[in-house]
């Protein structure tokens, strides 16, 4: 069933204290993917049932037999950049670029329920999970090094930002949480 997103918070600048993770800040349609059995529902943020046949075929071939899987669908532009308007785009029946699943969480698997176990154990489950997957699945892999310099870089490239995570944080559904943050580029409300 539906699990309501964990959501980050915006904040200024990067923590100074603690065990934190940093990913890449997609600019996509924040997805749930369900899978029981060979059935496999993609739900957005707010519940609302998405269609993306070649993603939900992919994580049906997954090898779990049940799994939750937290993410983002992504269309990449030529330069391999993510294009929320070429993802609008090719819903309104304009360019078809490829889309890609970028996972970042596991909530659930083979009906085990996952959400209180550290984030660096889930991550490290799905790492395992996505193996052997192709196509337009994706691991979100942590990136390194000096935050500040990464952020500066991710302004040139003209991506949108990096999320950052505790790396001990359960996932907290529904709940817009400190233990997860935002470091934009570009400062707007979502």
């Amino acid at each position: 069933t539906f699990i309501p997103p964990m959501l980050a918070t915006l904040v200024p600048g990067p923590p100074r204290h603690g065990d934190w993770r940093y990913e890449l800040k997609f600019d996509g349609y924040r997805t749930l993917a369900v899978k029981d059995g060979p059935n496999v529902r993609l739900f957005s943020r707010n519940a609302k049932k998405l269609h993306f046949p070649e993603i939900a075929e992919a994580v049906a071939a997954l090898p779990v037999g049940s799994a939750a899987l937290d993410g983002e669908i992504v269309a990449l532009d030529p330069m391999g950049r993510p294009s929320f308007q070429q993802l609008q785009a090719r819903e309104t029946g304009g360019e078809r670029p490829p889309l890609f699943f970028y996972l970042f969480d596991l909530l659930a698997a083979e009906g085990e329920d996952l959400q209180s176990q550290p984030l660096r154990q889930r991550r490290e489950r799905l790492r395992n999970l996505l193996r052997e997957a192709s196509g337009p699945l994706r691991f979100s892999a942590e990136i390194h090094g000096d935050l500040r310099r990464l952020l500066e870089e991710v302004r040139k490239r003209g991506l949108e930002g990096i999320i950052g995570k505790e790396a001990r944080s359960v996932y907290q559904s529904g709940c817009r949480s400190r233990s997860w943050i935002k470091l934009k580029c570009v400062q707007e409300q979502e």
